[in-house]
């Protein structure tokens, strides 16, 4: 029990047996969360219906444009040409049009509406993508990594605040730059948003492969979250004790004798 909750002294310095203690626990409780999502139907269904409402209520408008916006669908449901039509106004949309590909592993299981309503460049795009490759398992790494670390509850409760909140904005950088790359800063996309040379549209896809299809970055990104808030809250007891110590003046600090009332004057003891 107390490898586990990592209650023993030994566990909480930087030593070999902290670390392997620390390597266990990440792969025992990723591997909860893995099979979780690959087994488990009912919880599948709920993180992608998730992921599709943190994605809508995310870029309900994109970034910095006002009149831009992201939908996230189910690709997979039956009715999916009618919550695209239903998505769709002010814009209208022709009798047919194509929808791509649905994913029968479900791999690909969210459709990406691009919508831009701006009279100078109103069009619609599509984009496929998944939640288990864009949010999932960044999102289970960082989960793992702090119920794994051998602190007491309440300071871990503020390790797991931080790391959601994080890896959530992690998730938000990498979908805005899939969405720019596939549509919205696409040369020849009547609804674009944003005009790229060569140059910058190249660095552009650059930054979405290391991203977005670079599989690594579901575990390095959620690993420096981690890792940052870990620091931070070590670090900010420190940091706090010197901010209360600069704000004391010069004078009470010199002269130890000297203390505060209750109405605020200082007087000798």
């Amino acid at each position: 029990m107390a490898f586990i909750r990592g209650s023993d002294p030994a566990y909480w310095e930087r030593s070999p047996v902290a670390v392997v203690r620390l390597l266990v626990m990440v792969c025992v409780f990723y591997a909860i969360g893995a099979a979780l999502f690959l087994n488990w139907p009912a919880a599948r269904k709920a993180y992608q219906s998730y992921f599709r409402g943190f994605g809508n209520a995310a870029f309900e408008q994109f970034l910095v444009w006002p009149k831009a916006s992201i939908r996230f669908l189910d690709l997979n449901a039956p009715d999916v040409i009618k919550n695209i039509r239903a998505e769709a106004p002010p814009l209208t949309l022709p009798a047919s049009f194509p929808v791509p590909q649905r994913d029968k592993s479900e791999v690909k299981d969210t459709l990406m509406l691009l919508k831009n309503i701006d009279p100078s460049n109103p069009g619609l795009g599509q984009l496929r993508t998944g939640s288990r490759l864009h949010g999932y398992w960044s999102t289970v790494t960082v989960l793992a990594l702090v119920l794994a670390t051998p602190w007491n509850w309440k300071r871990k409760s503020w390790l797991l605040i931080w790391c959601v909140l994080l890896v959530h904005v992690f998730i938000a950088f990498r979908l805005s730059i899939y969405a720019l790359q596939g549509g919205f800063a696409v040369p020849n996309k009547d609804f674009r948003l944003v005009n790229l040379n060569d140059f910058w549209f190249a660095r552009l896809k650059g930054l979405d492969a290391v991203t977005n299809d670079n599989p690594t970055m579901n575990f390095i990104a959620p690993i420096l979250i981690w890792l940052f808030v870990v620091a931070m809250m070590e670090l900010w007891p420190i940091a706090w004790q010197k901010i209360r110590t600069s704000l004391i003046p010069a004078r009470s600090r010199r002269d130890p004798s000297t203390r505060m009332d209750r109405g605020g004057r200082r007087s000798r003891r």
